[in-house]
């Protein structure tokens, strides 16, 4: 009698297209693109997304994505905030424009007869900001700002929190970095060969590469457990993250085989301003 009850809905609110919306509708926004990648990665059980993580047992993989609407509009209850990738990451346009705020006011003052400012491809008018309003009360001012300059384009996401190393990033570049006409790229590189457990040793049976990463996705396998195979010896390689010049993959530095994804774009930032600032001298 208790079939037909429709499962309670996921009331909790997430912030998503800069909108603030109850997470089952973003389960239904992001519908097609889930099923496809679980489909296509049968032993991931997490899909992260604009910085959310769903899991797969949130979605019906019998269900045709042909017959879905992949982004779910229709069943929003707002009209989504523009997002915009600024300073490193994506963001709604009401927080880049809180972020330029100061920079703004002090544009718009200076050349009274332009009516647009343009910063990281993201255009402001002079309508937006109230220029009698003292430029000292910005908390968002340049100051502020990490890595003035630096434009960071992701184009592998994090995983998870818990999957940081570059052994899941295996031979995936994870970041371009551009400041002015200077670039960089950041990627895994190396060889991955290891035991997973005592059978495997005494085997004397080892995954590699794409291999090992899908294996160790099947066991549920977390940061904490990588490390625990280092301190066990069962690597025989392990990669690492390396900073390159962009275009010529001329090595500029090698990032230490623990060293994590934020870590190693961190890294690329360093990199990229000291290119910078180099040419500037």
């Amino acid at each position: 009698m208790f079939e037909n009850i429709e499962k309670p809905k996921d009331l909790t609110k997430v912030m998503f297209m800069g909108v603030p919306l109850e997470r089952w509708r973003v389960v239904k926004a992001i519908e097609g693109h889930a099923i496809e990648y679980f489909k296509s990665h049968p032993y991931r059980n997490e899909y992260e997304y604009r910085g959310i993580t769903f899991r797969r047992d949130e979605f019906d993989l019998n269900e045709s994505v042909s017959d879905l609407d992949p982004y779910g509009e229709e069943n929003w209850n707002e009209t989504p905030e523009p997002n915009y990738y600024f300073l490193g990451r994506y963001r709604p346009r009401s927080e880049c424009k809180k972020i330029i705020a100061s920079r703004a006011r002090e544009f718009f003052k200076k050349y009274p007869r332009r009516d647009s400012y343009y910063i990281e491809d993201v255009m402001f008018t002079r309508e937006e900001f109230d220029l009698n309003e003292s430029v000292d009360v910005d908390p968002y001012g340049e100051e502020n700002w990490d890595n003035d300059g630096v434009h960071i384009q992701i184009i592998t996401p994090k995983i998870a929190e818990n999957k940081q190393n570059s052994f899941w990033y295996y031979n995936e570049t994870i970041a371009a970095i551009t400041k002015g006409d200077q670039a960089v790229n950041v990627m895994a590189s190396g060889d991955i060969r290891v035991y997973f457990d005592e059978e495997d040793v005494k085997n004397h049976y080892y995954f590699e590469g794409s291999d090992a990463v899908e294996e160790a996705y099947r066991r549920s396998l977390t940061d904490a457990d990588i490390d625990k195979l280092m301190e066990q010896d069962r690597f025989l390689n392990n990669n690492w993250f390396d900073v390159n010049d962009y275009g010529n993959y001329d090595v500029a530095v090698d990032a230490a085989w623990d060293d994590t994804y934020d870590e190693a774009i961190a890294l690329g930032v360093q990199y990229v301003n000291e290119l910078y600032d180099d040419k500037e001298v």
